[in-house]
């Protein structure tokens, strides 16, 4: 009985052992601990840089416009606003990006990947922070006003943008006819006129419209009953798409 709690005694000093000498090889590797969040780092220098996010201290400073940063890499980053440098590639279309996240951020449009959607009404996003600003539409929360026409915004990006309206700013150019837009989005718009691309398509009836309002319209037309007339004889068709086809006749 002696003899097995001799032997008992000598196993849990072995295991105690090895604990330590565990705990001293990761101590090793990670040596450096932060003592306001207990991140862990490999060299006292890592530690001191982290240390910049708690104090909020920002030692490098950008030599083209003075904005400062708390660590030379975020510096870097920043610095490819000035020299124009993309080296993050969209292999799939060539687009370049100064970040990593934006070229992830992009890669959305050629996966269709939406994985941000909205509890209320099943609408989906690329981003996170796109949903937020959507969420605001159910909420009817809008805290950002325009002191010039007293139009109310739930984001002060949505309130910068109407902003535009008022200073008569179009920074969004088409490289096709130079005409100039105030969004990009009405930007995105225009350009279908040259491409010819209608990407809105009635499901009913099978006609596409470059505009997400036009569908729209179309589709309350269906739903009040109203049939398609040919202006030229009178003749009523069920869908525009016969219409169509009978006014080729016209044509002919």
């Amino acid at each position: 009985m002696e003899k097995k709690q001799q032997l008992l005694a000598t196993c849990a000093l072995k295991q105690r052992c090895a604990d330590k000498q565990r705990g001293a090889r990761d101590g090793e590797e990670n040596p450096h601990s932060c003592h306001k969040c207990h991140q862990t780092f490999t060299t006292a220098s890592n530690l001191r840089i982290h240390q910049h996010v708690h104090t909020g201290e920002k030692r490098y400073g950008c030599g083209e416009c003075g904005k400062r940063f708390a660590t030379s890499s975020s510096l870097q980053i920043h610095q490819r606003v000035h020299t124009g440098d993309k080296p993050h590639v969209c292999d799939q279309c060539g687009k370049g990006f100064s970040r990593a996240y934006r070229l992830k951020r992009h890669q959305h449009i050629h996966t269709g990947a939406k994985p941000h959607a909205c509890e209320q009404c099943g609408k989906a996003f690329v981003e996170l922070a796109y949903l937020r600003e959507h969420q605001l539409v159910h909420t009817g929360e809008r805290a950002f006003g325009c002191e010039q026409c007293g139009a109310a915004f739930g984001t002060s990006r949505y309130l910068n943008l109407h902003l535009r309206l008022h200073a008569g700013q179009k920074p969004y150019a088409c490289d096709v006819c130079e005409k100039a837009f105030a969004h990009l989005s009405s930007l995105t718009t225009h350009r279908r006129v040259h491409t010819g691309d209608k990407p809105y398509g009635c499901d009913e009836c099978g006609v596409f419209f470059a505009r997400l309002g036009n569908l729209k319209s179309h589709r309350r037309r269906h739903a009040r009953g109203e049939r398609h007339r040919c202006d030229r004889c009178d003749e009523v068709f069920r869908s525009q798409r016969k219409l169509q086809i009978h006014q080729r006749g016209h044509a002919d």
